[in-house]
């Protein structure tokens, strides 16, 4: 699965960039807000976004977690992890009760990313796992509400000349 890192902090970009790549994962970096909706505009395949909060006065990340909910074809179930170090973890559990639909996955600080080696690794074999486990009842899902919507038709006999 690809990964997105969003984050302003150019220096830890690069290096969630080169350690990704080091473990194997196809990565895309994006340094604010804007920058990432662009380049992720008509994206159609899925992908773990690693995001932070503070982008300046302007922008948050929650800004880009509810435009990907909304634009998405996977947007209800992408696995978006806050990864901040300004937010606090009771400001995002309030977010989240304001806004369910239109927020992030999961909460980490970089500090807790810097303090555990394994951690990363752990959070990406998890969140690829659930996200395949989700899309899979989602298709599931659609193919009964298709099948169902098939059985209000009426068989019609067609009659041979």
């Amino acid at each position: 699965m690809k990964i997105v890192v969003v984050d302003d902090d150019k220096g830890f970009a690069r290096d969630m960039g080169e350690l990704l790549r080091s473990e194997g994962h196809d990565s895309t970096i994006f340094h604010s807000v804007e920058e990432a909706r662009k380049g992720l505009a008509g994206e159609e395949r899925p992908f773990l976004m690693f995001l932070d909060h503070d982008f300046g006065p302007a922008e948050q990340g929650y800004e880009l977690a509810r435009w990907l909910r909304e634009t998405h074809p996977f947007g209800m179930i992408l696995p978006i992890i806050y990864l901040t170090g300004s937010e606090s973890p009771e400001r995002f559990l309030g977010q989240e009760s304001a806004t369910p639909f239109a927020h992030p996955t999961a909460f980490l600080t970089k500090n807790q990313l810097a303090k555990d080696d394994g951690l990363l690794s752990r959070l990406l074999k998890q969140y690829a796992a659930d996200f395949e486990r989700v899309r899979e009842l989602v298709e599931i899902q659609a193919t009964r509400q298709a099948l169902q919507g098939l059985g209000a038709f009426d068989p019609e006999v067609i009659d041979a000349p």
